[in-house]
């Protein structure tokens, strides 16, 4: 949560001082828009929308 405070705070600033705001979203393991020029003054805010499922490792391959 902190750092999503953060970056969005990043994204007004650089909005206000210079460049356009870019929003990526990751979805499906996959980066939408997958291509994206930047310019200097350009910031980037991404979103993480996939909800995988994490597989434990097993506690005898962990020691």
């Amino acid at each position: 949560m902190r750092f999503y405070i953060i970056a969005t705070i990043a994204a007004i600033i650089g909005t206000v001082v210079a460049g356009t705001v870019h929003n990526v979203q990751i979805k499906n393991a996959l980066f939408v828009p997958q291509k994206l020029t930047i310019q200097a003054g350009d910031s980037v805010s991404w979103f993480n929308y996939d909800m995988l499922l994490r597989t434990p490792i097993p506690s005898i391959l962990a020691t």
